[in-house]
């Protein structure tokens, strides 16, 4: 392939600058649609600035590439002419790029003078053919984007294809800013979405960037703000330590500043209040352990069982030597008493002392009376049978002769 460029001498037509007045104050793009090769030459005296076609039109060229050129500071048509149809040769001397206007249709942009540095184009020969190319450099003024119609049939230059092959993907590299991709969700565990997956040292495009989309949805999820969020297994690093006595959080506080107050207050909660008894150990607890103290109302409740005890011991001793003075004394060692029962006829305790039965003169109301005691008593020369009974919410007593003298 033949390459021909042409920096400086492509002419601007003045249709070619109205159009990109046009585009510039309407921001659109300019489009170029074709290119066109001939084998005219501009008279005397013309201006390629006045021109509107070729001067002498031969056959269409075909767009192969465009672009900016950064180095130049301008846009670029590729253009391209093949011999594939050419029965007959000619001399190009003449070279148009046409574009695109929003009022007039396709119009003359560019033309390329190459009466000076003509180009043979031969004819096709054997089956073989040649391809001319030929990069037209372009003034667009302030077109911010500019695109134009490639011809299928033309060929891929050297550069158009090593910038493809810039492009390629590989597991060497390449540019993926472009590519369109079907995002793969991460495998659930047990059912349940993994919030932040494993990401791997290797993987399709899909997977990795399904892992960080679900990664960036969790820290969303999760993330911690004045309105809200999860603290659950947040860690704080640090604590700052606070100085005040008993300090109080504030509003605005960090995370490290509140822990550290609470730390401080605990602290001086401690040092305050450790030797004090408090509610719950008076109240609530039952301690038996020689490092607690004991609590004053489970002392109180102690001694007062304790002597309620006694108490009921005492009377149980009195009781017992009143039986037993009753029992073990002169009277029973004598047999005078031989025993005491009730009198279900006059409803009053029966005594028996030596053979006879001897009422009790107490109250026939059985539901208030009972004997407490029975002593024998030495009274006046004389043995009497002294019975003790509680009546009416008070003790009395009857004194029975027991006609029985030692």
């Amino acid at each position: 392939m033949a390459e021909k460029s042409n920096v400086e001498g492509v002419t601007i037509t003045a249709r070619g600058l109205q159009l990109i007045a046009k585009l510039t104050a309407a921001k659109m793009k300019m489009e170029f649609t074709r290119a066109k090769v001939g084998t005219g030459v501009l008279p005397d005296g013309a201006n390629a600035y006045d021109l509107t076609h070729l001067v002498a039109y031969k056959m269409d060229g075909r767009i192969a590439g465009y672009g900016y050129d950064d180095d130049a500071k301008d846009a670029y048509v590729v253009m391209q002419i093949s011999n594939e149809q050419i029965e007959t040769g000619f001399v190009m001397t003449e070279a148009g790029i046409y574009a695109k206007d929003p009022d007039l249709g396709e119009i003359l942009y560019g033309y390329l003078d190459l009466s000076e540095d003509p180009n043979y184009i031969m004819p096709a020969e054997n089956g073989r053919f040649k391809t001319v190319q030929i990069k037209m450099h372009v003034i667009v003024g302030e077109v911010q984007e500019i695109s134009a119609t490639i011809n299928p049939l033309s060929q891929v230059t050297r550069e158009e294809l090593q910038k493809e092959l810039d492009k390629k993907v590989s597991i060497q590299g390449g540019d993926i800013s472009d590519t369109v991709i079907n995002i793969e969700n991460p495998p659930d565990e047990d059912k349940n979405p993994v919030k932040y997956p494993e990401i791997g040292d290797s993987g399709t495009t899909k997977s990795i960037m399904g892992q960080i989309r679900r990664w960036l949805k969790s820290l969303k999820d999760d993330k911690v703000d004045k309105k809200g969020g999860d603290t659950a297994d947040t860690v704080v690093s640090g604590l700052t330590d606070s100085t005040a006595s008993f300090p109080q959080p504030t509003a605005g506080d960090s995370q490290k500043t509140l822990w550290g107050k609470v730390k401080k207050w605990q602290q001086d909660c401690i040092t305050k209040f450790g030797n004090y008894v408090l509610t719950s150990m008076i109240t609530n607890q039952h301690l038996n352990s020689t490092s607690n103290i004991p609590t004053s109302a489970l002392v109180y409740l102690m001694q007062q069982a304790i002597q309620q005890n006694q108490n009921a011991i005492n009377v149980l001793n009195t009781k017992q030597t009143e039986t037993s003075n009753a029992l073990g004394g002169k009277l029973s060692k004598a047999d005078a008493v031989q025993y005491l029962n009730w009198d279900s006829g006059f409803k009053m305790p029966v005594i028996t002392v030596n053979g006879q039965n001897i009422l009790i003169p107490v109250t026939a109301d059985t539901t208030q009376q009972f004997i407490t005691s029975i002593k024998m008593m030495y009274h006046q020369n004389k043995w009497i049978l002294r019975i003790g009974y509680w009546y009416n919410g008070a003790e009395h007593h009857a004194n029975i002769n027991a006609d029985y003298t030692d």
